[in-house]
């Protein structure tokens, strides 16, 4: 029995993916059948591949049972090897297709193609019409009408095979003999009581079971225990199935809830009619205008489109198709049009490189691709199927350089996009698009540009984040000013995805370009984009490089630039309010963190400080007092100025003495830096308000300072020194100023020659005598006896620091 062995073992090589469900055959009343879904191998084009299958089981009744129970096994045993046996030997395209049957202890099965029964499919229909307009039942109810139609023409056809060709009535003709496959076609099954009427034995056969069809299909004739007589007026019998044809019709409407259309009334009357001689037969009714409008031709055509030999008929019925593909049902496009769709477009890719065929090639590509589009568009395509059939000959065309070819599968790729899957965009598509930028046609360029867009969420990061962003910016440079600025569009729509490190490199320099561009548009899209990424920015470009280039602009001539910029300035501005708000919150929480656990450090710092002060005040007082005893109390106009003028000694004595030790390190020095060196001692008067050095001269005592300034000279610093003109001892009455006086100056350095020579080693610190300036001489006189003389106290000086004598710092 078929084609396979028996036995448990042979269903193996079928996977069950849909659960058994009853199958409510009334033939198998008593012994319910049991419908499930599988899968199996199927070798095509010497490839495997998995399609779906139906397995029907007829159960057996056990061999224990009683002896009614054992005749019924024998004719539902009987019923299931029949219905096989017809099912195997008929072929026709809208009768099920036999695949394989198996017979098991406890049931016989049987394997056909892929389908359920139309009343299961019916009530889905309906559940989808209450899902409204976003189901899948949103064709309307024109459409829905249009696919009843093309069914009932399917049986029609069927039925005609059956009466005309092999001579046979049906017979068992219901809802639960008809069954819909995945393409949309309805198909006629369930052949347990087919009979040829011009043999007695099957025709003794019919009528002992003939009653089992069940009142609701059963026609009037038959319901009256008809004779052999009457049922072989017209071989076949015909009117029998015509009539359960007609209730069938009926049943479907209503299970729908909609009503039969006008154009189908008066045939389903004359089908219904109690007159079986006004019953038309299935041949005549296939015939009529309900079954033939343009959309059944439509149909036919599509059936007939493998079958057109040469590629312009193919052509032509592709081009009838589009206009009307919104029409067609889902089904039918997915099962029917995009098979015939990749064959065509197969051809194509085999005959492109013959030159003689090239433009033939070029209209069915884009005949096709543009129909598959619109079918995606449409939701008319199922992404398995799609993948399957037209994806393989539209990635070889993406290898095409054809612009042609290429433009219209940029133009698809919107549509076709949610469909491919993410590998084959990275390793078949992206390279082929990107090197689209590189042509001549600004046209391919800019649809190569606006057509990224539709994959970018299936590309890889190493394509994302390096060669995608690197083709972006280079097409900012375009001579195309509609390619610059769709290209800052762009990569604003792509910020988002992108790393932050590739962020920093490429978005401001690319707005920023954008802003500066002589395209009005593009300026616009330089200062929306940078706006809508604003956040994603770096605050150190955004400061430094975006909002200065958005001031510039909001003084342009247009007006909507200028409100573009205004806006992009605020927007900038509450970031950076924002991050300085940020950062003085985290500064002051971490301020408040640090402060609690520092108290010992805090009392540790103010016991070592109080001890410094302590020691600083003894330090201090013995410096005051050392100070008044060798050289007296300081002038004062008033109290308040000698207490000032102490003070202010006394304290530069006090951090002068407390900077003399070495250098701790910088881990402990204090947060002050303390002064390396003397206040100028003009600061010493602070209620005078025009201090002078001959002042400070007249109140000291000049002798004891002598006296006492040897003994300092090794903690004097003369670099602290002010020295300065204004400070000059005007009234001096000892001999120290005589050899400035002799070069008739007023003032040091006022009548100095720079050009004039010095010693080599004369330290920046020794004051020298300069002789009277003479008239310049060329090199060769300067060895005149006067210069050397003149050069003598420079020597003289330098000798005085050798020697160091306390008499030579009188001078001073």
């Amino acid at each position: 029995m078929g084609n396979s062995l028996t036995g448990a073992g042979a269903l193996a090589a079928y996977e069950v993916i849909v659960p058994s469900v009853e199958y409510n055959n009334p033939v198998y009343s008593q012994l319910p059948c049991q419908l499930s879904i599988a899968l199996h191998n199927v070798k095509k084009d010497e490839k495997e591949q998995k399609e779906k299958v139906c397995v029907f089981k007829f159960p057996k009744v056990p061999s224990s049972s009683s002896s009614a129970s054992s005749t019924t096994e024998k004719s539902s045993s009987a019923f299931a090897l029949r219905n096989i046996q017809k099912l195997r030997t008929l072929r026709h395209p809208f009768v099920v297709t036999y695949v394989d049957s198996v017979e098991l202890d406890e049931a016989n099965v049987l394997v056909t193609e892929s389908c359920q029964p139309l009343e299961t499919w019916l009530k889905e229909y309906h559940r989808k019409l209450q899902a409204g307009p976003e189901g899948a039942a949103s064709e309307g109810q024109a459409g829905i009408v249009q696919e009843l139609v093309w069914g009932f023409r399917c049986v029609l056809l069927a039925l005609s095979f059956l009466h005309n060709t092999c001579g046979l009535l049906h017979g068992n003709l219901g809802l639960h003999a008809v069954f819909v496959a995945p393409s949309g076609d309805w198909k006629l099954g369930a052949l347990e009581l087919a009979a040829n009427m011009a043999t007695d034995d099957e025709a003794e056969l019919f009528l002992r079971h003939q009653h089992l069809l069940g009142t609701a299909f059963l026609s009037p004739e038959r319901a009256s225990s008809p004779d052999l007589a009457l049922l072989r007026l017209k071989l076949p019998p015909y009117y029998l199935d015509i009539y359960s044809l007609g209730r069938c019709m009926e049943t479907a409407f209503a299970l729908l809830h909609i009503p039969v259309p006008s154009t189908l009334t008066k045939y389903l009357t004359l089908m219904l009619s109690p007159d079986l001689k006004k019953r038309p037969p299935c041949n005549k009714l296939s015939q009529c205008a309900v079954f033939n409008s343009d959309y059944i031709r439509l149909l036919e055509s599509i059936d007939e489109l493998a079958l057109k030999s040469s590629s312009k008929e193919a052509l032509e019925v592709i081009a009838k198709l589009e206009p009307t593909v919104a029409d067609i049902s889902r089904s039918i496009c997915a099962y029917k049009i995009m098979p015939n769709i990749a064959r065509i477009l197969q051809m194509a890719v085999n005959d492109f490189p013959n030159r003689d065929a090239r433009e033939a090639c070029r209209q069915s590509v884009q005949l096709s691709v543009s129909l598959v589009s619109k079918m995606s568009q449409l939701g008319k395509l199922d992404e398995e199927l799609f993948v399957g059939a037209c994806l393989p000959p539209l990635l070889l065309l993406w290898a095409t350089a054809d612009r042609a070819v290429r433009t219209v599968q940029l133009e698809s790729l919107k549509n076709l996009a949610p469909l491919i899957p993410a590998a084959a965009v990275n390793k078949h598509i992206f390279d082929n698009m990107v090197a689209g930028f590189s042509d001549s046609n600004a046209k391919l360029r800019e649809t190569t540009l606006m057509s990224l867009m539709y994959i970018v969420d299936k590309l890889e990061e190493p394509q994302l984040q390096d060669k995608l962003v690197r083709c972006i910016v280079s097409l900012q440079s375009d001579s195309e000013p509609s390619i610059r600025t769709n290209a800052t569009i762009f990569l604003g729509r792509i910020a988002s995805r992108l790393k932050d490190s590739v962020r920093e490199k490429v978005l401001c320099a690319a707005f920023s370009k954008a802003m500066k561009d002589t395209f009005l548009h593009c300026r616009l899209a330089g200062l929306k984009t940078s706006a809508a990424c604003v956040k994603l920015l770096a605050l150190p470009q955004l400061a430094s490089k975006i909002l200065p280039q958005a001031a510039l602009l909001a003084l342009d001539k247009s007006a909507d630039l200028r409100e573009l910029a205004l806006q992009l300035l605020e927007a900038g501005t509450d970031q950076l309010r924002a991050a300085h708000k940020l950062t003085s919150a985290r500064a002051a929480a971490a301020a408040a963190s640090s402060g609690p656990p520092s108290s010992t450090h805090t009392s540790s710092s103010s016991s070592s400080s109080s001890s410094t002060n302590s020691s600083s005040s003894s330090s201090s007082s013995k410096v005051v007092e050392d100070y008044r005893a060798n050289i007296g109390e300081l002038p004062s106009h008033s109290s308040h100025s000698n207490a000032a003028a102490a003070g202010g000694w006394a304290s530069w004595s006090v951090l002068q003495g407390l900077a003399k030790p070495q250098d701790p390190g910088p881990s402990s020095r204090p947060s002050d830096p303390l002064p390396q060196s003397p206040p100028p001692l003009s600061s010493v008067h602070v209620a005078d308000s025009n201090p002078s050095w001959g002042d400070l001269d007249d109140d000291l005592d000049p002798p004891d300072l002598k006296k006492k300034a040897p003994d300092d000279l090794d903690d004097l610093d003369l670099d602290d020194l002010d020295l300065s003109p204004s400070t000059t001892h005007t009234n001096n009455k000892s001999n120290t100023n005589t050899n400035t006086n002799k070069s008739g100056g007023g003032g040091w350095g006022e009548d100095l020659d720079l050009d004039d020579p010095i010693a080599p080693s004369a330290s920046p610190n020794t004051l020298h005598t300069v002789s009277e300036p003479k008239k310049k001489k060329p090199p060769a006189s300067t060895a005149s006896t006067g210069v050397v003389k003149k050069t003598k106290p420079v020597k003289v000086a330098v000798k005085k620091l050798e020697v160091a004598k306390d008499g030579d710092w009188d001078d001073f």
